[in-house]
């Protein structure tokens, strides 16, 4: 299936209905979260310390310290409903992230290179890595690809430019059977400089995947064999 076929079936569809959806209630969460936070604190001033205490103010104190205990843990049980991520990765939930394997396997899979056994690259954003991202650069070889996520919908972020990008480099390895000495990769902002602080990400060296290399390529293999499952790939 290509990719154009799989981003118009309704699994698709529902899953970026569904993660529209938990971005409108990711905002609820942390309303109830500072609700909950402020009666919390004013239930537990009200409380007393020492001593006896107004009738009234026994009530109204565990009152308010009971609801906004309530309040948490409505938006503990919400924050886990509406994760758009596996509990044991960063990726997306499989429905989704195929949409990025199959994106990366027909359009990012060439283009890739192997200078004297190094392969790196680089992913450039117009935003920082905490933001939403409408589209970023992939950078290879010196040359650039510009990657829209438009046609995945709304509210992606720089995970999500990684595994995109890092779905193409595997399909790449596997395909050419290519035999790298090191493979690693740098996050930038407007091609200004490196996000955060970890500088390069090392994903193979040495004969090794790094923890990094290993958390991506079982990614990778986990929707391969998603993919492979619901008959997206032969």
């Amino acid at each position: 299936m290509t990719f154009e076929e799989y981003i118009d079936t309704d699994v698709f569809r529902q899953e970026r209905e569904r993660l529209c959806a938990n971005r409108r209630t990711a905002k609820r969460r942390m309303i109830l979260f500072f609700v909950g936070l402020a009666l919390l604190l004013i239930g537990g001033i009200l409380l007393p310390e020492e001593g006896s205490a107004p009738l009234w103010r026994d009530i109204l104190g565990y009152s308010l310290f009971g609801a906004g205990m309530a309040v948490t843990v409505i938006g503990a049980i919400l924050s886990r409903r509406t994760d758009d991520r596996m509990e044991d990765s960063m990726m997306r939930r499989p429905a989704f992230a195929a949409a990025f394997f199959l994106y990366a396997r027909q359009y990012l899979a060439a283009g890739w290179r192997a200078e004297n056994g190094i392969v790196r690259y680089e992913i450039d954003l117009p935003v920082t890595a905490d933001k939403d991202v409408p589209h970023f650069t992939l950078v290879r070889g010196g040359e650039q690809t510009e990657i829209s996520l438009a046609p995945f919908g709304e509210h992606l972020d720089a995970l999500d430019a990684l595994a995109v990008a890092v779905f193409g480099l595997f399909t790449w390895l596997e395909r050419e059977n290519v035999v790298a000495q090191r493979i690693s990769y740098r996050l930038l902002e407007n091609g200004a400089g490196e996000v955060g602080k970890k500088g390069e990400v090392v994903l193979y060296e040495a004969g090794k995947w790094r923890f990094a290399g290993r958390t991506q390529r079982r990614e990778y293999r986990r929707i391969v064999k998603y993919a492979r499952k619901k008959d997206l790939i032969g």
